[in-house]
């Protein structure tokens, strides 16, 4: 019985080989590895806005004769189980974000940003997009956003410009008399002592 017991074990314990990629990787290959990972990811993300705005264009649906599609939100819902919402925002960024439609890659300023920051700039206008640079994190990108929109549209005539900086990182000097106004500002001249005069 107890050899039975210690074959078994044995077995149990038996583990297939794992793959030489894994085993000779280094930090530097996992960085690569992950980084070209991360590319696809993103170009498949473009693929799919990209594919559903055609059908969306086209009224692709229609030729589906497996249901009675009325749009293209309840085809991708009723073929792949994607939420109205999402298929707004995977469309959305492939009409408002420059896409290099044969290698399937965001062009231009936005080029290295990741599929995530993008989404995050979706509700921005142009000018608070300008603000935003590849190497901040998905949170600062959040803190900023959340700092337009809670000075936007509201009664308050000032913004905190000084939080704004600090969300971007080294103080602002300059700050175009549009946005300011944008974000309900009254009078940028004042405003223009909280984040300091460039030094002459």
């Amino acid at each position: 019985m107890s050899e039975f017991n210690n074959l078994n074990t044995n077995k149990c314990e038996e583990t297939k080989p794992k793959p030489t990629w894994i085993t000779g990787m280094t930090v530097e290959d996992a960085e690569i590895r992950l980084q070209n990972d991360m590319r696809q990811i993103k170009k498949s993300f473009l693929s799919i806005g990209l594919t559903l705005k055609h059908v969306r264009d086209n009224k692709l649906y229609l030729q589906d004769d497996t249901g009675n599609f009325k749009n293209v939100y309840e085809w991708a819902f009723a073929k792949f189980e994607i939420k109205k919402p999402t298929v707004i925002r995977y469309i959305q960024i492939c009409e408002q974000f420059p896409i290099n439609l044969e290698t399937i890659e965001l062009e231009g300023k936005y080029k290295n940003f990741a599929y995530s920051h993008i989404v995050e700039m979706l509700p921005m206008n142009n000018e608070l997009r300008e603000m935003i640079k590849p190497g901040m994190t998905v949170t600062q990108i959040q803190n900023i956003r959340k700092e337009y929109e809670k000075n936007t549209g509201i009664d308050k005539k000032t913004v905190s410009v000084q939080k704004c900086s600090e969300f971007l990182g080294p103080p602002l000097t300059r700050v175009s008399h549009s946005w300011l106004m944008a974000l309900g500002v009254s009078s940028p001249s004042k405003n223009s002592r909280l984040m300091g005069r460039r030094q002459s």
